[in-house]
């Protein structure tokens, strides 16, 4: 694809649903594997965000992601006017973490932000989102607060103070200018730089050079292509390690920032070392600009069963068991 990111079709695995109550299920249990194998699938952790970190050289981010704080526990204390003590991982961290920073590093903005985040607090579920060890729910909190709406979200005409978009708004700022600054210069040189020249090159050696790319494009082909570009140098060596050792399990495709195998029981413990070896320690070794540590994440469907029935998986002492 133009951005060098990964494209597929027939069938198309990456349209598959993955979290939908009712889709994921029904279309991933028609994905079985050959009989007396497992499904299992390993997948990078924030990927898009550590090649970020790589590329940039933002130390505030590459501490982030090297276990100094928690960017997403911060995030969450600024849009929903939290204290360290009232962040709840399964929502407003959550929803921090999905509704405004992944965005936000994708290239979107406040006014596209605000509605999904105002949503989720408003939502049916929302409604039950209490404050840590209270019965008081973030949306009464927001109004204990002053922010009681969710104002306008017209990119014509500035939030108005006292608004949940206002607030949302104050939040990109300090991000960008006060978290994430080396980042938001890299992002100013680099369109400079585009304007200038024509092109943009990437950490993994390739130039894109298309005529005419919107400014979001240029911000993110440099991530977006680098991070793809690591999950496929780790499919051609997990390919390269089960020819070596003559093993029978087989990769059947790459679905984002993961790698999907058909593995028979005998080979499962080798096969989750190789590919977890691969994707966080022999990648790092080969290439150099990985200055972010590489974290992958397991799931096994259990013998027989369909990829609807994938289970997280993690290593206790040398053996791979359900988590």
């Amino acid at each position: 694809t133009v951005s060098f990111r990964s494209s597929s079709d027939h069938v198309n695995f990456q349209n598959i649903p993955n979290r939908h109550p009712i889709y994921s299920p029904i279309i991933r249990k028609l994905f079985v594997p050959r009989p007396g194998n497992h499904l299992v699938e390993l997948d990078f952790s924030g990927a898009e965000v550590r090649v970020a970190g790589c590329v940039t050289k933002d130390p505030k981010l590459m501490a982030y992601l090297t276990g100094a704080g928690d960017m997403h526990h911060d995030v969450a204390k600024d849009i929903f006017l939290l204290r360290d003590d009232q962040v709840d991982k399964k929502t407003t961290r959550h929803w921090a973490k999905n509704r405004f920073v992944f965005a936000q590093f994708y290239g979107s903005v406040y006014f596209q932000c605000a509605p999904a985040l105002w949503d989720e607090v408003t939502s049916s579920g929302g409604q039950k989102a209490f404050l840590p060890g209270t019965q008081i729910t973030v949306r009464q909190h927001l109004a204990s607060k002053g922010i009681k709406e969710l104002g306008s979200c017209d990119p014509k005409s500035p939030a108005k103070k006292g608004t949940f978009a206002q607030l949302v708004m104050e939040a990109e700022r300090s991000m960008w200018e006060d978290r994430f600054t080396v980042f938001t210069k890299w992002k100013k040189d680099l369109w400079q730089r585009y304007q200038r020249d024509g092109y943009i090159d990437m950490a993994t050696g390739f130039t894109c050079g298309l005529r005419d790319m919107r400014r979001n494009q240029v911000l993110n082909f440099p991530i977006q292509g680098p991070a793809f570009h690591c999950t496929l140098w780790c499919v051609s060596e997990i390919n390269r390690a089960l020819r070596r050792y003559r093993m029978k399990s087989r990769v059947l495709g790459q679905i984002h920032d993961s790698v999907l195998g058909d593995v028979p029981g005998k080979e499962l413990q080798n096969y989750l070392d190789i590919a977890y070896e691969t994707m966080t320690e022999k990648i790092m070794k080969a290439w150099k600009w990985l200055i972010v540590p590489l974290e992958a994440e397991a799931d096994v469907a259990p013998l027989g069963l369909s990829w609807a029935d994938k289970k997280g998986y993690v290593k206790k002492g040398t053996i791979w068991q359900a988590a």
